[in-house]
């Protein structure tokens, strides 16, 4: 399904604001599905086109905000979006590809050699009333032969006949479109009006229910004839040339798709936990944020000026899920411009995420081979685009002293030229190292009546107390080990 629903952005690709592994460590997918309230197909290739492709600026933003109240002031908008379901069918997918290639993948000899087919019968016809001793028998093994040739090739007709299928809907949805709004203005239906009666014909067979009896046989008359004279073939050979020619299609897919959006948002903004973002210069502030695809998620709120962020706290506390959710409405703000927060102000950053790091066998990478990899990714991110990096518990892949050397170097460096960093860790001693250079905060929890319970809210400054061992008592572990191990760390503490 991901391909199909993908191959708008296979055809234009992407301007480079999100990678694969942002999108992934993001679960964009999911998030997808939830703000995706599209009618058509071609309105949720261009939805998940527009994830990959972030605007980059506020006069973007606000043009497209503009083309959002007015939809939302049009008073048909029901009666658009049945007809936009027109292109809601699974071979809808397959639009793109007629819109974007206008060529038929069909052999070489179908454009070269069936309409001379077509000329050579009707030469035989006309020869047989002239001459008819002659031309009877190639008059009755000319037509036998097609009629094979028509069947054996019947597989590239019924390609064809969708692809037709599929663009005769666009053509009847997009005529429609046009009549009935006043902000987009459709060209290609014009130009192709003229083929409508071809398009029919061609896909008449289609009209009759092959279980019913009577039509049964009419549709199989209708098709012999078309076998006879190649008229199949002849039709798409037309329609080809025509639709190759035709340049307004591309232009007109894109403004359907963008229309189909712009209805889901409006749909999605029915939601009273979402709001309309706010651009402001090197800012990320939000109240109330929450990530959409988390039940019964815990709202909050931070302010970053200037500054990145450094969040500590026990796993399972809400860590990842927050720093998610910041890049998760980030990148709605920049794609829909709409966040799932009662307020949302934001710079025009790019969203680097290292999240989901795992070791890569088949390329005989280990763990720390990996995050190695992605933090020079990273870094070469920061010294040409404004980012936000998002990275969860750094460096996790290596011992406690190196781990914290270059965690501290490494975070530095990436907060530098405007970028912001949100990052969680357990290294506490990394919250003494950059309480200069990063804001600080923490997850915490409490253990009550030997229940371990989180309240999912974020609060200023860093943790500071052991909540490694408090959970770990909780789990069931002898006391023991338990007592054994705050030795440990008591005499440790010392020896720093």
């Amino acid at each position: 399904m991901k391909e199909k629903i993908s191959k708008l952005l296979d055809y234009l690709g992407n301007n480079d604001t999100i990678s694969k592994r942002t999108f992934e460590d993001l679960n964009l997918s999911s998030v997808f599905k939830l703000i995706n309230h599209t009618s058509s197909k071609v309105g949720e290739q261009y939805l998940y086109y527009s994830i990959y492709n972030l605007k980059s600026n506020t006069r973007e933003l606000v043009d497209f905000e503009n083309k959002i109240k007015k939809i939302k002031n049009f008073t048909n908008k029901k009666e658009i979006k049945k007809k936009l379901s027109l292109l809601n069918k699974n071979r809808s997918y397959n639009l793109v590809d007629t819109i974007f290639t206008r060529w038929l993948n069909l052999p070489y000899w179908w454009y070269s050699y069936a309409p001379l087919l077509v000329i050579l019968l009707l030469s035989n016809i006309i020869g047989f009333f002239i001459l008819p001793k002659i031309f009877i028998y190639s008059l009755i093994l000319l037509p036998s032969t097609y009629l094979m040739f028509h069947i054996i090739n019947k597989g590239y007709v019924y390609y064809a006949i969708e692809f037709f299928q599929n663009l005769n809907d666009f053509i009847s949805v997009i005529s429609y479109v046009n009549a009935n709004n006043s902000l987009y203005k459709f060209n290609s239906h014009e130009q192709f009006k003229k083929n409508t009666f071809l398009i029919n014909i061609l896909l008449i067979n289609e009209v009759f229910d092959k279980k019913n009896m009577i039509f049964g046989v009419i549709s199989f008359f209708i098709d012999l004839i078309k076998g006879l004279f190649l008229i199949d073939i002849l039709i798409i050979n037309y329609l080809q040339k025509k639709i190759t020619l035709n340049k307004n299609f591309e232009l007109d897919f894109l403004k359907l798709g963008e229309l189909d959006t712009i209805l889901s948002i409006i749909e999605l903004r029915k939601n009273k936990k979402v709001c309309i973002p706010f651009y402001k210069e090197n800012t990320l502030t939000t109240k109330e944020i929450t990530h959409p695809i988390v039940k019964k998620c815990i709202s909050n709120s931070i302010d970053c000026k200037d500054k990145s962020v450094l969040i500590t706290g026990a796993n399972m506390s809400g860590k990842t899920t927050f720093i998610k959710s910041i890049g998760v409405n980030l990148i709605l703000a920049r794609s829909i411009n709409t966040c799932f927060a009662v307020e949302f102000i934001f710079d025009f950053f790019d969203v680097v995420t290292s999240i989901d790091v795992k070791q890569d066998l088949e390329k005989n990478k280990s763990y720390f081979k990996v995050e190695v990899d992605l933090m020079n990714e990273l870094i070469e991110k920061s010294e040409t685009k404004k980012s936000l990096f998002i990275i969860d518990e750094i460096f996790k892949g290596t011992n406690t002293k190196e781990r914290v050397a270059l965690s501290l170097s490494i975070l530095k460096y990436l907060s530098k030229n405007k970028n912001f960093v949100f990052v969680t860790t357990h290294d506490v001693e990394l919250t003494k190292l950059l309480k200069n250079d990063f804001n600080l905060y923490h997850f915490d929890f409490k253990v009550e009546n030997g229940d371990i319970n989180f309240d999912y809210k974020i609060k200023n400054g860093a943790i500071i107390h052991n909540y490694a061992l408090e959970l770990v008592k909780t789990s069931g572990i002898p006391e023991i080990i338990i007592k054994n191990a705050e030795k440990y760390l008591k005499e440790s503490e010392k020896q720093l």
